[in-house]
């Protein structure tokens, strides 16, 4: 039983349009092969896919080739680049390749020092150098990673006797202060009640009035509890 007859019109499934793209493009590009190989013909394709990426044929002369030769049969210029490039875009073209061309360079470096492609390294010789400049390297990096620990350590021991000596100073200030506290005397107790009420009857005794005259042997009793002094006679006030 044959295939039923395709309607050729936009499929409006993105996904199942996708798919016929991928197989038909497969399909065309294997045709055109086929048809340079039997034939022996120049053949050429060019498609762009819906997202703008190229897909092309050429066999067995490269497409520019026959593009240069349908413009020469047909009279055209459909592929004339120098003709519309000014001087700066030509410049300009060249630098960017430049750049690009170093820039894998660079990239295909980078991977040979990272050990993710050694295949450009084909002789015992240019692996040793590699290994000779990883070491280097290694050591380099060790190197600065002593300096910053030692670095380091000498922080934190600058800020461990920083505090130490503010630590010491509290402590030297503290005992002084004990020390100057201990050599102060000490405060006079306060007199008892008993104390001033002795010390009141006797100041009270000792005022009181003696009307008689003093006698000789009161005198002489007075002059020897004086010290010597001249006896006192009338009245006296103890």
């Amino acid at each position: 039983m044959g295939r039923g007859k395709v309607e050729m019109k936009r499929i409006e499934n993105k996904v199942s349009r996708q798919v016929t793209f991928s197989k038909r493009r497969k399909g065309l590009l294997k045709k055109a092969e086929e048809l340079a190989v039997l034939c022996d013909v120049d053949v050429g394709v060019i498609v762009f896919s819906e997202r703008g990426k190229l897909f092309d044929y050429s066999s067995p002369a490269s497409l520019v080739d026959l593009i240069h030769r349908y413009e020469a049969v047909t009279n055209t210029q459909l592929f004339h680049q120098e003709a519309h490039c000014t001087d700066h875009q030509q410049q300009m073209a060249a630098e960017i390749s430049k750049l690009q061309h170093e820039y894998q360079q660079l990239e295909a470096r980078l991977k040979t020092y990272t050990g993710e492609d050694l295949s450009s390294l084909t002789s015992v010789v240019e692996l040793g150098e590699l290994e000779q400049q990883l070491e280097s390297v290694v050591g380099r990096v060790r190197a600065r990673k002593d300096e910053l620990f030692i670095n380091l350590t000498d922080e934190l021991q600058l800020k461990i006797d920083e505090n130490g000596r503010h630590d010491g100073t509290a402590a030297a200030g503290v005992e002084a202060e004990e020390t100057t506290t201990m050599a102060e005397p000490p405060l006079p107790q306060s007199p008892s009640f008993a104390y001033l009420l002795a010390v009141e009857e006797k100041s009270a005794a000792s005022t009181m009035l003696r009307l008689w005259p003093q006698t000789d042997e009161d005198a002489d009793a007075d002059a020897d509890a004086d010290g010597g002094s001249s006896s006192r006679r009338g009245l006296q006030l103890w």
